[in-house]
C-alpha cells in the first residue's frame, strides 16, 4: 500500500484495514443493542429515525469488547429481547468487509472505528 504522507501527514481513510486482520474470531457474545438516531445538522438535533445500530460484543475467548457499527437501522435482536434471553445470545459478521478505521491517536494509543455491512444472529445449531 503506497500513501501519500504530503507535510508529513495522511488520510485516515489510508489506513483503513479489515477486521479478519486484527481477529480470527467469528461468533461474539452479544453484550448491548444500541439504535442510533439521525441528526438534523441544521437544527443540531437527534430524530426519531434510527440510522444505524451499534453492538457491543465480547470476544468468548479474550473477553475484549467490541463496538461493532450496522449500517441497517433494522436491529437482529432488540436490547429488550436480549436482556430476556436466558441463555448467552451470538452474532457473527463478515470479517474480510467489516472495516476497521482509525479515527485518533493519543497517548501511543488509536481510536478505531468499526462498520460491518451486516450482522446474522447465531443459533444454537451454529455455535
Amino acid at each position: 500500500m503506497i500513501v501519500s504522507l504530503d507535510g508529513n501527514q495522511a488520510k485516515m481513510k489510508d489506513f483503513e484495514m479489515p477486521l479478519s486482520m486484527f481477529t480470527k474470531q467469528c461468533n461474539y457474545a452479544l453484550k448491548n443493542v444500541h439504535e442510533n438516531k439521525a441528526f438534523d445538522k441544521a437544527t443540531k438535533k437527534s430524530l426519531d429515525k434510527v440510522e444505524s445500530i451499534t453492538y457491543t460484543v465480547v470476544d468468548p475467548e479474550t473477553f475484549t469488547t467490541m463496538k461493532i457499527k450496522v449500517l441497517n437501522p433494522t436491529p437482529v435482536i432488540t436490547q429488550d429481547e436480549l436482556d430476556r434471553s436466558d441463555s448467552p445470545v451470538f452474532i457473527t459478521f463478515p470479517l474480510d468487509k467489516t472495516k476497521v478505521r482509525p479515527y485518533s491517536i493519543e497517548y501511543g494509543k488509536v481510536k478505531v472505528s468499526i462498520v460491518a455491512p451486516d450482522v446474522v444472529l447465531v443459533t444454537d445449531a451454529k455455535k
